[in-house]
Parts: structure tokens; C-alpha cells; sequence
């Protein structure tokens, strides 16, 4: 067996890291210097990576956004340190999007939750100060985890010193998933009517109905089968919630506990009727229709709920009316069953059931090893598809059954069949299934058929695994070997050992070969390599994509330096070629450059001038950090701009992107005023972009107040244009203050909004806080429009 050993830990160990960093640059690496790729970065958590690089001021590529999963992770890295986090969110401009793990404040121990409470609750503040980040979801499992600890003096001020949004809140559904009673009894008890559902009344309007929202969380309890919560309503508010109890209730149980206990009061309620009645599954059914029961179905079905379902299929006699029941149930609602349930659905039809093969990969391991190869095994399933869908679990049973079968230890005796395996299991690159395929391979299966078509993709992940080696794959006896096209394909997927040992083993290149230069640039290493070992570099073949990889031109400079300066003089001089450089990005995601100014830098210190439209052209391009070197880097050459200000905004219009944020607060950032036409050029970002709304409202507020007046004297147009609320709302907090929604005139201009989709769910919660009792709806009501607002929690602030 090969092991399968994570070395990530070592990139998160701050001790082991400082000694990591310097060999980092070895065999197939690239040299930490060039790794500027957030996205890389944070996706595979390297957290010291990321301080090590902020804290020595080098820039990185920006990334469009972060999860507040990501935010916190790295926060909690930093041992709280907000000053290293500001200048990641600040000055790259990135977008937090509200996707959070619920267990990311689980994984904290009790003594670390304690240390880092005050300044969990400091980030949450600059979140939604600072930035007008909606930090709602990360802060209601920040609160019940408060509540495990007994910090209820921190919860209350949570809720009531603005932390808290107006609006939707999704805590007591949280309350209810995370079992946490004493937490919900402890927001109704000291702050009472805070949370509640709407209603409609008959003059069409939506008031806080307490009673509706009680209901609500019953029957969520109901749902995800919390008996402690159940209970609770039972002993506490019986008169609440027992009128609730019926068969719809009781068949949407999460489980049969559930079910027992709302059979029991469903009894209670009507015992004369239900003592002719011996069990509960006769109870249930004698009184609900199949369709009823799948509408009300929430959870897989099983236990006695599927005997209730079980005993109304078989009540039907009508084959119409079974084979459209059959339908309905499977068809459009199988996914709400097991595949046992399913089996059992489809014999209760008198149909035969075959597990479809996408229904394979929900199998449990008891579930494989009771259906495969029997009845209801889906026919003509192939191993090769498994191995190559890294469905593991059906690879090992079928792996095992394939030798019963055989009475053999291996899994076959043809050479063709063999090969069918190793490529397969070589596809998916899954260590486990290789393994588990190649030791059931007879021990003397000849590999080099691999490098012999040139499958260079299978050998390469063979050898850096460590499953063969570069002699396993090689036959010294074949003569035809197209070194050529080993080489290059090596080269332009990135493989530096790879490309080494073949190099190495045919003794470097063919001389009467011409080599395509520009495919040996995807790893700048394999460049290195060529030049060290004395070939010349052609640069106009290398540099034909315009490649604006730093490591490659440093690695180019360092074998051709006379050639790479030729080479630029004439690239900035051809007008015509100026524009066409393009993104880089190495195979492993770690480089991924949009810039030009590694170009930029390497022609100042070749002393080759920077034209002036140079800074167009960056603009054009959305290269903020090429135009961030032109003007303002003191390594630069400090390029003024000579194009007047609308000119350069122009391009941005309509583009909301990072960098294109970036560029417009460079552009802007000597300026105090913007003019009313130039102003033009902004308005579709700053109306659809939160981050140009809160930058353009609190640098020029004069200039977007004037602009605003003039455009959009009616707030219904602007909110029209805008197509989202939120953004008006910021923009009209910086320039009005945060009680701009209590004046009249402002209400009756959006209140006929709330009749539309896309604005009733943003404007009605904002409206919560103003009409705290009732929110009237202009007509004409729609009822979907209605079933969308009185559908969800709200959080009020008690005045």
C-alpha cells in the first residue's frame, strides 16, 4: 500500500514554515516569491503563506471574493490580529459572500472560544461598520455558541446594540438545528415580540402575527425531529400548537419517535374515533391520500411513515389510478426515498426495481453489499466506469467478486484488459483506487506501453506518487521513442521531472529536430533547465503568447538578457502588438498574472521608456496593478496622465469586478469633485455595486447628491435602475443618515414596489422597523408576493 500523507499541516505549522519557505522553490515547486495567487492561497488555507506575504508588503493577484467561512479562518489564524485582515479586504477590494460553515465556531475549544470572544465580536463590527457586510448567518451560530458558554450578557447586547440586522433572521430555525432550547427560551424570555411572521389583514395589509411564528417553529420542530423543542410546546403553549396536530403534521415526523408522540395527542384530542382504531398506521392513513403524503414529506421516507404509505398504495385498485399515483411518487418525488424505500414502492406497484446507476454513488456500504450482483443490480455495469467515477466502495466489491469469480488472484490474465485498468485508475488520479487496482494487477505487468503512445499525463502521476519509476516505465529496447514530442508534451504540461528524466535518458534533444520553444513555457523551471545545460533560447518562438509570467522572463533574462531587451524594444514600439499580452496561469493555479508589470519592471531597468498610453491600454484591460506601477510605485516611472477624467472612467462602466474597482479608486483618488457628466460614467457601478456605493458615497458625497437630485428626483426610479434596494438603502444612509426611510414622502414612493418580486423581499424587511405593527401593500396584492413575506422569520428592534 502507498500512503497517502497530507503534507498541507506543514504550510500551516508557523515553526515548521520558516524552514519550509526556504526549499520551497525546489524540484517541481515554484519559488515562493512568484506564488501570488489568492484564490490558491486561500483555497488551500494557507494562512501563513498569506500573513508571511501581506507582512512583507508583496502584492498579490486579487480574488472577486471570499466566504465569511474563509474571513474567519484566517481571522482565528491571526490570532485575532483585524489590522492584517483589513489590509487583505481593504486594499485588494474583495467581496465577502455570506456562505459559512456552522461548525466553524463548533471546532473551537471552550478555552479558545473564551479567548477570542471580544474580538470575534470587534470583527464583526468592522464587517458591518466598515464594509456593510451582511454578517447575519456567521453572528446567529457565534450567539448559540454565547449561549452553550452562559455569556448572556454578550447576547443581549448583540441583539440590541446594532449588530443584530433588521430584517429576515434565520436564529430560531438555527436554535431548533443545533438543539439549542435554552437559547431560543432565553431570546422569547428577555426579549419578547422581537421575532415573529406577517400576516395579512382584509384592508391588505401585513402585520406581525406572533401566534403564526409560534406555529412556525413547532412544526420546523416537527420537521427535523427536535422532541426536546416539541416537548417544550407541549408542556408550555399546549394551547398553541395542539389544534396543529393532524395526519399532514404527523407524516411530515423526521422520525418515529415523533410520529409515536403526535399519535399519541392526536388521540388525546379525539378519543372516541380513534379507539376503533388498534394502531397508529391505521390511525394515520385512514385519513390522507398518497399525493397528500408525498406533498408533506420533508425527510427520507421510512419507518412508519413508509407503512403508512405502504398500506395506502396497496388500498388502490384502479391500475389508471396506481400507475398515476406510480408516477407522481417516483418520477417527481423518488429523491424523498431511499433506494429500499424505492424497491419497496415499486413491488408494492407490481413493478420490477432496478437501482438506477446514478443511484449507485448514494449507496451505504450495507446497502452495496445487500443489493449488488443480485435482481436489482442495474445491468452491464462496468468496473472501468467505476474505477474511472472513483465510486470506491462498488470498485472494492466488484474488485473482490471478479477473483471469486475467477478463482484467481488477479484481475485478469490479458495484457489488453490490464492496460484498460491502469489507464482507468490512473484517469482519476485517486490514490486509494490506484492502489487498490494496482495490487490486484499480476506484479510483472509491463507499464511502458504508456510512454510508448506518449501518455505522458498517466506516467507523471505514477511517478510522482510514487507508484512506479521513470525505469518501470521505460523499455531500453524500443527504438520508437518520438523524443521530440516527449519532450514538448513533458514541457507543456508542466512536468519538470518528467522532462528531466527524458532529457537526461535520451541524452537532451535531438539536434536535427526543431523544438517548438513557446510549448516549453507552461513551468519556467523546465527553461532553466534547458539553459543550464547549454541550449540557446530562441525569445521571439518563447515569447510569442506575450506571456507576462515573471518567473519566465527572469529565467529568460538570465540566459538571454541582450535578446529579451531586442526582443521589448520592438514589442513597445509596435503599436499594433502592444495589447496582446494575456493572463497567465501555471497549471497549479499558484501564478495566475493579469498584469503587465513584470514587463513594465524589466524595461525600466533595461532603460527602455514607458509610453504615456500605456495607461489606456491598463484601464482597457482591467490591469490595476500594471496602472498602480505606471503612476504611483516609486520603482515606476511615475507616467501623468493626459487624457481627461471621463475618458478613463469610461471603460469601467458597467464593470463591477475588483480590479476594475481598484482602477476607478486610483483614478479617482486625488480628486475632490467629480463633475456631473463624468459622473455618468459611474452611475451603473455605484448603482449596482456595494463597494462603489459606499466608496462614491463617502469620498464625493456633494457630487452624487447633486447628480442624484438632478437624474433621479423620485426614489422608485432610482431603485428601478439600481434593481437592488440594499444598494439604494447604503447610499441613502451615507448621504440622508440612517432615519431617511421615516420620512412620508420617501415611504409612499417605494411602498408601490412591494408588489414586485425582486423588491418586496428587500424592502419589506427594511420597512419592518418603521411599521412595526403593520406594513401596508398597494394593490393589486399578489398572493405569491404575499406567500414570499409571510413565509420567513423577522427580527424587529424594539423602540
Amino acid at each position: 500500500m502507498v500512503a497517502e500523507i497530507d503534507f498541507r499541516y506543514l504550510l500551516h505549522n508557523k515553526v515548521l514554515w520558516t524552514h519550509i519557505k526556504k526549499f520551497i522553490a525546489k524540484g517541481e515547486s515554484i519559488p515562493e516569491r512568484f506564488i501570488n495567487s489568492l484564490t490558491w492561497i486561500v483555497q488551500h488555507k494557507h494562512w501563513n503563506l498569506l500573513a508571511y506575504k501581506l507582512r512583507r508588503n508583496e502584492r498579490l493577484l486579487s480574488l472577486e471574493y471570499l466566504t465569511m467561512t474563509s474571513v474567519f479562518n484566517f481571522f482565528d489564524y491571526l490570532d485575532g490580529d483585524i489590522e492584517l485582515l483589513q489590509r487583505l479586504l481593504e486594499e485588494y477590494s474583495i467581496n465577502i459572500y455570506d456562505i459559512f460553515l456552522p461548525d466553524t465556531f463548533k471546532k473551537y475549544p471552550r478555552e479558545r472560544l473564551q479567548q477570542m470572544k471580544f474580538k470575534i465580536i470587534s470583527l464583526f463590527k468592522y464587517l458591518q461598520k466598515s464594509l456593510e457586510v451582511d454578517i447575519s448567518v456567521p453572528l446567529n451560530y457565534f450567539i448559540c455558541e454565547m449561549a452553550i458558554i452562559d455569556e448572556w450578557s454578550i447576547i443581549d447586547n448583540l441583539l440590541k446594540d446594532g449588530y443584530y440586522s433588521i430584517g429576515k433572521s434565520n436564529l430560531p430555525y438555527i436554535c431548533i438545528k443545533e438543539k439549542n432550547l435554552k437559547l431560543f427560551k432565553y431570546l422569547h424570555n428577555q426579549h419578547p415580540n422581537s421575532f415573529f411572521m406577517y400576516s395579512t389583514t382584509k384592508d391588505d395589509c401585513l402585520f406581525s402575527d406572533l401566534d403564526k411564528y409560534h406555529h412556525y417553529i413547532f412544526k420546523q420542530s416537527v420537521i427535523m425531529g427536535n422532541d426536546e423543542f416539541i416537548l417544550y410546546y407541549l408542556n408550555e403553549h399546549s394551547n398553541l400548537v395542539e389544534p396543529l396536530i393532524d395526519v399532514k403534521l404527523i407524516m411530515s415526523s423526521a422520525n418515529d419517535q415523533v410520529f409515536d408522540l403526535l399519535s399519541q395527542k392526536l388521540r388525546e384530542k379525539d378519543p372516541i374515533s380513534s379507539q376503533h382504531y388498534s394502531n397508529d398506521i391505521d390511525l394515520i392513513s385512514k385519513d390522507i391520500s398518497i399525493k397528500e403524503c408525498i406533498k408533506v414529506f420533508s425527510s427520507p421516507v421510512k419507518g412508519k411513515r413508509f407503512h403508512v404509505f405502504s398500506k395506502l398504495i396497496g388500498q388502490l385498485q384502479n391500475p389508471q389510478e396506481k400507475q398515476s399515483v406510480f408516477t407522481y411518487t417516483y418520477i417527481r418525488n423518488r429523491h424523498k426515498f431511499s433506494v429500499g424505500a424505492n424497491k419497496q414502492i415499486y413491488e408494492s406497484f407490481g413493478k420490477d426495481f432496478v437501482i438506477a446507476k446514478h443511484q449507485i454513488y448514494t449507496l451505504t456500504k450495507e446497502e452495496v453489499e445487500m443489493f449488488y450482483g443480485g435482481k436489482h443490480w442495474p445491468r452491464r455495469v462496468s468496473l472501468l466506469n467505476f474505477i474511472m467515477y472513483e465510486v470506491e466502495i462498488v470498485v472494492e466489491k466488484m474488485i473482490r467478486d471478479k477473483l471469486r469469480k475467477n478463482n484467481s488472484k488477479y484481475l485478469t490474465e490479458n495484457i489488453k484488459k490490464s492496460q484498460g485498468y491502469i489507464v482507468a485508475a490512473c484517469r482519476r488520479k485517486n490514490n486509494s483506487i490506484t492502489t487498490l487496482v494496482l495490487s490486484m494487477l499480476r506484479s510483472d505487468i509491463d507499464f511502458t506501453f504508456l510512454l510508448k503512445q506518449g501518455n505522458l499525463r498517466h506516467t507523471s502521476y505514477l511517478i510522482s506518487n510514487g507508484f512506479k519509476s521513470f525505469n518501470d516505465l521505460i523499455d531500453p529496447n524500443y527504438k520508437g521513442y518520438r523524443v521530440r514530442d516527449l519532450l514538448e508534451n513533458s514541457a507543456k504540461f508542466g512536468h519538470v521531472t518528467l522532462f528531466q528524466m527524458i532529457f537526461n535518458y535520451f541524452g537532451g534533444m535531438e539536434k536535427d529536430k526543431q523544438i517548438d520553444y513557446s510549448l516549453l513555457t507552461q513551468n519556467p523551471k523546465i527553461l532553466d533547465y534547458i539553459g543550464n545545460n547549454g541550449l540557446n533560447f530562441n525569445v521571439d518562438s518563447i515569447l510569442r503568447s506575450k506571456t507576462v509570467d515573471p518567473y519566465l522572463l527572469e529565467v529568460i533574462q538570465k540566459h538571454s538578457s541582450s535578446k529579451l531587451k531586442e526582443y521589448l524594444v520592438n514589442e513597445l514600439g509596435n503599436m499594433s502588438s502592444r495589447k496582446y499580452y494575456h493572463h497567465y496561469q501555471a497549471n497549479d493555479k499558484k501564478m495566475y498574472y493579469t498584469t503587465r508589470q513584470p514587463v513594465f519592471e524589466i524595461c525600466m531597468e533595461y532603460g527602455i521608456p514607458l509610453p504615456d498610453n500605456l495607461l489606456m491600454d491598463c484601464i482597457e484591460d482591467f490591469d490595476y496593478e500594471g496602472y498602480r506601477y505606471l503612476v504611483e510605485d516609486p520603482r515606476g516611472p511615475k507616467l501623468k496622465r493626459t487624457r481627461p477624467l471621463a475618458n478613463l472612467l469610461q471603460p469601467l462602466n458597467g464593470h463591477n469586478l475588483c480590479n476594475a474597482f481598484n482602477l476607478t479608486k486610483l483614478i479617482l483618488k486625488k480628486e475632490a469633485h467629480i463633475p456631473i457628466q463624468t459622473m455618468i460614467f459611474l452611475e451603473s457601478n455605484v448603482l449596482k455595486s456595494n463597494q462603489y456605493a459606499i466608496y462614491i458615497s463617502n469620498n464625493f458625497k456633494s457630487s452624487l447628491k447633486s447628480y442624484l437630485e438632478i437624474y433621479f428626483p423620485d426614489i422608485s426610479k432610482l431603485i428601478s435602475s439600481s434593481n437592488d434596494f440594499r444598494v439604494v438603502n447604503r447610499i441613502f444612509k451615507i448621504l440622508y443618515g440612517n432615519d431617511w426611510m421615516s420620512d412620508e414622502t420617501i415611504v409612499s414612493q417605494i411602498q408601490p414596489l412591494t408588489q414586485y418580486y425582486d423588491w418586496s423581499t428587500q424592502i419589506i424587511p427594511l420597512l419592518t422597523n418603521e411599521f412595526q405593527y403593520k406594513i401596508p401593500i398597494t394593490p393589486p396584492i399578489k398572493e405569491h408576493i404575499v406567500s414570499i413575506n409571510t413565509n420567513v422569520v423577522y427580527f424587529q428592534r424594539l423602540k
